[in-house]
């Protein structure tokens, strides 16, 4: 079964899908199809901030990956939650807001991925930040993400942080400024006591465009391939496979352990290296910058995937 066909299509409405479909929205008239494995996220264990003790474990909102078995665990797995939910995995994390770190965007662009290092995506976070702080050289103010301070703070976690410099490690005030390193209380993506995750901060207001499109509940099987060019995604959506078109990009958000999935089901023809792939060291890192697209493709059947340097397309520059 084939599906009228869109400009965009957007490969999970995860921490960087939300951001990315809604930017495309509201500031083209291009056609954006968000597509998202999971469901809505409303329920009110996701909203209320004590909830995510119970998102974590396994559940309707959780892929809940386990690990192989670990040789220094005494063999043992380990927990790796992922979000199955608008929003991903902000809806059932932690709300803690830390950013990467500088080396790490540093190191990518060193590599040849031009447009990834700290200077570079710096003026992103700000742009999306209301934070508590105010704007200043590392942070912005009336941007979508709500960032306020931990509002509860605890005697025992207040002798753990004097502990701590006692021990020669620096008192930190911001984890998200200059340095990163050192010890206090962190920041979080909480606002009037309901968690701030991407779907209600970013996508919940660009619903309001006629050419933003969600479909939930659907699965992708595989990206469609046409002379080496992503054209399209197959999904699993009410117990039918579906064809759907994209007219200018394919955009995949899933995160690091899903996106895996596309590279090695049988007959998608997506098990190479991408041209606009990061590296594979970026896998290890934080869903904002998690944002890969295919325009072509470079065959590579027997070599490990290595660093390439990155397409930077028409909807990067929409991030802006």
């Amino acid at each position: 079964m084939s599906t009228p066909g869109h400009d965009y299509i957007v490969v999970g409405a995860g921490s960087s899908g939300c951001v990315v479909a809604s930017r495309l929205a509201q500031k083209t008239d291009a056609r954006v199809l968000l597509i998202e494995a999971g469901g809505g996220a409303g329920s009110p264990m996701i909203n209320m901030p004590m909830g995510f003790a119970a998102m974590i474990g396994a559940g309707a909102h959780n892929w809940s990956y386990r690990s192989d078995a670990e040789p220094a665990l005494d063999q043992r797995g380990v927990a790796l939650p992922r979000g199955r939910v608008l929003g991903g995995c902000s809806s059932i994390n932690g709300m803690v807001y830390i950013r990467g770190q500088r080396q790490d965007f540093d190191g990518w662009a060193a590599q040849g991925n031009a447009g990834w290092d700290h200077a570079s995506v710096l003026p992103l976070f700000k742009k999306s930040e209301d934070n508590w702080r105010g704007a200043g050289a590392f942070h912005g103010a009336g941007g979508e993400l709500h960032i306020r301070p931990v509002g509860t703070r605890l005697a025992i976690a207040d002798r753990f942080i004097e502990a701590a410099q006692q021990q020669g490690i620096p008192a930190n005030a911001d984890f998200n400024a200059d340095v990163q390193d050192g010890v206090g209380y962190f920041d979080a993506n909480i606002a009037h006591g309901v968690r701030q995750h991407t779907a209600r901060a970013f996508l919940r207001p660009a619903l309001r465009r006629p050419n933003l499109q969600v479909m939930k509940h659907a699965v992708v099987r595989r990206v469609l391939l046409r002379n080496g060019r992503a054209v399209g995604v197959q999904v699993l959506h009410d117990g039918q496979v579906i064809d759907i078109g994209a007219s200018t990009e394919v955009i995949l958000c899933a995160g690091p352990t899903v996106r895996r999935r596309y590279w090695s089901v049988p007959g998608s023809a997506i098990r190479c290296c991408w041209r606009g792939w990061v590296s594979r060291p970026c896998m290890r890192y934080r869903q904002s910058a998690n944002i890969f697209r295919i325009t072509s493709i470079r065959w590579s059947r027997s070599k490990p995937a290595t660093a390439v340097p990155i397409t930077i397309s028409s909807a990067r520059a929409e991030l802006h």
